[in-house]
């Protein structure tokens, strides 16, 4: 049976995903498709009839200071294949880093470098695609240490393309945590789809408050700004010495300079930062 959505569209593309992606956050969206002028967030149909008032309440006044665009704001009722299947015809193949390519499952037709890793990923998460700039310097990012890690800890794993990718470079064994049971479940079913459920370990909770029992020598987290600064702190207890982290989801500008510098404070060395016009991502070094 096919799952019952509420899609909001709300005028506006890149800009309107920036100054957004909190309030998405918040309202716990589980899809976001820009595309066409607009975008299309999307929202488990309770969650929506819970936040969904004060949601464009703050859209109009985004709206009126000037901040979007204007222009209405629509919900409708959208089955899941509905919006997967606009990805699907957006998305080919997407190279991220120097050997990683992101490939629909769904795609037909297409013979990957023999030098590349295969991440085969059907589009669903907003920030689990290769469309997306974080995602893409999550993987750069990743390339150089995953296979020195024996333990990773995917913070916020989405659909599970950062636990995979750190597996296919060679990493021991990942725990995977997100708060949202689709993205448990499409994590848990890629890292299937990749050879790599036994060594997985896909867990339902928040990446600031889960009692974590072990430690870890690679820490990812693709997530947002605010719950980054909650939870660093207790992250870096998380972390193993020596130890990589990696952090991305953040802004340019004033965010990715408070995490830059909470994660000195923490004993955190920068070792590369990478920056869109939009997005930071960071890969740090503890010793």
């Amino acid at each position: 049976m096919k799952r019952v959505w509420t899609r909001v569209t709300i005028p506006g593309e890149d800009i309107s995903f920036e100054v957004l992606s909190g309030l998405l956050e918040e309202g716990s969206a589980t899809g976001v498709v820009v595309a066409d002028g607009e975008l299309r967030a999307f929202f488990t149909s309770a969650r929506w009839q819970e936040i969904g008032s004060q949601f464009k309440k703050t859209v109009h006044e985004f709206q009126q200071d000037g901040i979007i665009p204007e222009g209405p704001v629509t919900e409708e009722t959208a089955e899941s294949g509905d919006w997967i299947a606009q990805w699907r015809k957006r998305l080919g193949a997407i190279e991220a880093g120097e050997h990683f390519v992101i490939v629909p499952r769904s795609m037909e037709g297409y013979t990957p470098p023999e030098d590349k890793i295969v991440l085969a990923i059907e589009p669903r998460m907003a920030f689990g695609t290769g469309e997306h700039d974080t995602t893409r310097m999550a993987l750069s990012l990743l390339e150089d240490v995953g296979s020195r890690a024996e333990t990773v800890l995917d913070l916020g794993c989405g659909n599970g393309v950062l636990a995979i990718g750190a597996l296919l470079l060679g990493a021991g064994s990942c725990l995977a945590l997100d708060n949202e049971i689709e993205a448990i479940e499409e994590t848990t079913e890629n890292a299937e789809l990749h050879g790599l459920a036994d060594r997985i370990a896909v867990v339902e909770g928040d990446a600031v408050q889960y009692p974590f029992e072990y430690t870890y020598d690679l820490i990812l987290a693709n997530i947002l700004f605010r719950p980054i600064m909650e939870g660093m702190k207790r992250w870096t207890d998380l972390a193993n010495t020596p130890s990589h982290m990696i952090l991305t989801g953040i802004q340019t500008g004033e965010e990715a300079e408070q995490v830059k510098a909470l994660a000195s404070e923490l004993g955190w060395q920068l070792e590369e930062e990478m920056n869109t016009e939009h997005w930071f991502a960071a890969r740090f070094f503890r010793a």
